[in-house]
C-alpha cells in the first residue's frame, strides 16, 4: 500500500492530492478505517523516503 501511494503521489509532482482522489484509487472497496490508514501511510512517507526530497523542497534546492 505505501509503495501504491509513493507511486501515485509521483504522478502528480507539486500538486495537491485530495484525500477521497486516493482512497477511490488506492482502495478497491474503501472502509471506514480508509483516511485514517491513508494518514498513516503518508507519515511513513514523510519519515523516510519523502524526507529528503520535502526538505530538500524546503530549502529551496533540487
Amino acid at each position: 500500500m505505501t509503495t501504491a501511494l509513493l507511486a501515485r503521489l509521483a504522478l502528480s509532482p507539486g500538486e495537491l492530492v485530495r484525500t477521497e482522489a486516493l482512497i477511490r484509487e488506492l482502495w478497491s472497496e474503501p472502509t471506514p478505517a480508509a483516511v485514517n490508514t491513508l494518514r498513516s501511510r503518508v507519515s511513513v512517507l514523510r519519515a523516510g523516503p519523502l524526507r529528503t526530497v520535502l526538505h530538500a523542497e524546503r530549502a529551496g534546492t533540487d
